[in-house]
Formats: structure tokens, C-alpha cells, sequence
């Protein structure tokens, strides 16, 4: 059984917001979607996500800009989703897992998932041992 991966979608386009979400929903995640920079800012503050899926290109302020503004404490796995390959340094520099380009292929989304799932039972699995560690302390 797959452990629920809590995922933000950032996306203006509602089409393939849309289409991501059933895809994630249907492999059992929690999935929210949201169309700007300023609500994922307010959305990662206000509750914990796993991975967030994010637009480099939103209106108001850019994907970049929205992991500038989150907490590290609270900073989820990063998956970029967009049409320009020109930012795809940047991306990993901001630690991203991966860089998508549009339009999505789904293989290569598999493939991405697939490492998420990884990276997060080997996250989940470190934050237990840390808890088991501290009360054995």
C-alpha cells in the first residue's frame, strides 16, 4: 500500500491542474489545487503539504518567489511543472526533485511520481527514527 502523499498543485492553467489532481486523487493522495503564488504562500503556511507540484509562470508572483516566502520549517518536496526549460537550473538549485515540461508526458510523470514516493517513505521513515530516538532518550 502507498502512504497518502498530501500535494499542492500550483497551476493557472485549469485544464492540467484539473487533470493532475485526478490522477494523484485517484492513486489515493489529498490533493489541493491553487491558481496563484499568493494562495500557495497562504495554503503551505496554514497546512502541511508533502510535495507541492508548482508553475514556474503565475500571475502575481512566481513559482520561485513562493519558495522564497515559505518557512524552511514547512517547505515541502518541489516537483516544477512548466513550458520553458530555461529555468531548470534555477529549479535544482531551489532543491527541486524535478522539472516537468509542459505538455506533460505520462511516463515521464510516473517517473517522477515514483521518485516522490521514494523521497517520501525515506523522509517518513528518518522522521521515525528521530521520534523513536528521542524517546528512548
Amino acid at each position: 500500500m502507498i502512504d497518502q502523499v498530501r500535494i499542492l498543485i500550483v497551476e493557472d492553467d485549469a485544464a492540467l491542474a484539473s487533470g493532475i489532481s485526478r490522477i494523484l486523487a485517484g492513486e489515493g493522495h489529498a490533493v489541493d489545487v491553487m491558481a496563484s503564488g499568493e494562495h500557495a504562500v497562504l495554503g503551505a503556511r496554514q497546512e502541511h503539504f508533502d510535495m507541492m507540484i508548482l508553475d514556474v509562470g503565475l500571475p502575481g508572483i512566481d513559482g520561485f518567489e513562493v519558495l522564497r516566502r515559505i518557512p524552511q520549517t514547512s517547505m515541502p518536496m518541489v516537483v516544477f511543472v512548466t513550458a520553458f526549460d530555461r529555468y531548470a537550473v534555477e529549479a535544482f538549485d531551489a532543491h527541486a526533485l524535478d522539472y516537468l515540461l509542459k505538455p506533460l508526458v505520462d511516463e515521464r510523470f510516473e517517473r517522477t511520481m515514483v521518485h516522490v514516493r521514494d523521497q517520501f517513505a525515506q523522509r517518513k521513515s528518518v522522521k521515525h527514527r528521530e521520534q523513536l530516538v528521542a524517546l528512548l532518550a
